[in-house]
């Protein structure tokens, strides 16, 4: 099927880059417990995702020129739009505000064990 050009529509590159991402993680997740044990993968995961997740959210803020959080109405906003980032169309986060200063947040399902199934 060689063609002088060939091209991903914008839902494939995103599809891509999303799987990419969670078998990226998924991978270096397996590779860690094999190395250092799941308590130390653990422990490394859990600092990494915390670091990468303040990253996140000013990258996604600095992009939408959103000036700041204010309220727990924004947050929920802002975490929402991750949601649909980060998760594809069928597992998509539900969040549900509790009172003025939380919010939870529902996940049917997890797509990275999804993936990691398949491998």
């Amino acid at each position: 099927m060689p063609q002088n050009k060939i091209s991903l529509s914008p839902e494939q590159k995103e599809n891509i880059l999303r799987d990419m991402w969670v078998m990226h993680n998924a991978r270096w997740f397996l590779k860690s417990v094999a190395e250092f044990g799941h308590q130390k993968a653990t422990e490394m995961n859990q600092k990494v995702i915390k670091s990468f997740a303040m990253y996140e959210i000013q990258r996604l803020l600095k992009e939408l020129e959103y000036p700041k959080i204010d309220t727990i109405e924004d947050l929920k906003v802002i975490i929402d739009l991750m949601g649909d980032l980060a998760y594809p169309e069928d597992q998509k986060p539900k969040s549900k505000i509790i009172d003025r200063s939380s919010f939870v947040t529902h996940i049917d399902g997890c797509f990275i064990h999804k993936n990691v199934c398949k491998s």
